[in-house]
């Protein structure tokens, strides 16, 4: 589940997991963890498995504009 407007008045909070838009391939979406923001609100993503994660440890830091939203809850 997913909420999009937890972002709407505040910034991501360190731990959030949030749905983020593939900064290139912008169709494709990613979940991961806030590890950080800076000055900016760009947020430093991570995968909880980083070996194989796609994150900002190749692609960068993500602008705010690409975080979708926040992960209220895991459907098993």
């Amino acid at each position: 589940m997913l909420d999009p407007r937890a972002y709407q008045t505040r910034l991501p909070s360190v731990g959030d997991v949030v749905v983020a838009r593939h900064p290139f391939e912008r169709e494709r979406l990613l979940v991961k963890r806030v590890e950080s923001l800076d000055a900016e609100g760009r947020c430093f993503l991570v995968g909880d498995n980083p070996q194989e994660s796609t994150d900002s440890h190749a692609l960068s830091s993500f602008p705010r504009d690409l975080i979708l939203g926040r992960v209220t809850r895991q459907i098993p």
